[in-house]
């Protein structure tokens, strides 16, 4: 669809950044067969959305967090940053700030601004509270954590993103049960799915906290 829309209107830049999200998507959850391609198609097709409308700042979003999930601490800041100068008043562009800080381990700025990408959205979408639930864990406050999680799952039962952090967090709590069934459910939603693939997949800038949630999810049961 954003394909035929580009088709009508090759200098709508919205489509080009929406098309670019979907490749970068693919990546985070797993889904590309070729990560390496998707992501140099979504920045592509970000920085055709920009030679269009410079002011977009999603798109700026978007490619910060492509370089943060390559990677690129230093340059996935900078253009996430820039999505916020640009787009001062808009949930999702401090939503992805707040995303980049989880990675680069600036924990309680992270907290701070996903609240407010939060209260910038009166109907924010679930990987928001996920992500902040993500950001409790690495804080070690797994209470906190969980309410988040369990909210973020509450919201979009079929989000297998959702369910593979609430799983963590039940085992970081030693809620066995409670992990072990819900690691269960990721498997019902990807029966491919694997620990190893999503290491890779998780741009965490200090290894430890990689390192901890991966045993976590382990401990919950899911397969290597």
């Amino acid at each position: 669809l954003l394909e035929k829309a580009i088709e009508l209107d090759p200098n709508y830049a919205p489509a080009y950044r929406w098309l670019g999200s979907s490749h970068s998507v693919d990546v985070w959850l797993g889904a590309s067969k070729s990560p390496r391609d998707s992501l140099k198609r979504a920045v592509e097709l970000q920085n055709k959305a920009l030679s269009i409308d410079s002011s977009l700042g999603d798109a700026h979003a978007v490619i910060g967090s492509i370089y943060i999930l390559t990677k690129q601490y230093e340059k996935g800041m900078s253009e996430l940053e820039k999505a916020v100068e640009l787009y001062p008043n808009e949930a999702e562009s401090h939503a992805y700030l707040a995303m980049g800080y989880l990675y680069t381990d600036e924990i309680d700025k992270a907290i701070l601004i996903s609240k407010k990408a939060i209260r910038l959205n009166p109907m924010a979408p679930s990987w928001y509270f996920n992500n902040l639930g993500a950001m409790y864990r690495c804080k070690g406050d797994y209470k906190e954590a969980l309410v988040w999680s369990y909210t973020a799952v509450k919201q979009k039962p079929e989000y297998i993103i959702g369910r593979i952090h609430l799983s963590s967090i039940y085992s970081l709590l030693g809620r066995m049960e409670e992990a072990s069934l819900l690691a269960k459910e990721v498997l019902k939603l990807n029966p491919k799915f694997s620990l190893q693939r999503l290491e890779k997949t998780l741009p965490y800038k200090n290894p430890e906290v990689k390192k901890h949630y991966i045993e976590a999810l382990r401990k919950a049961g899911l397969p290597e």
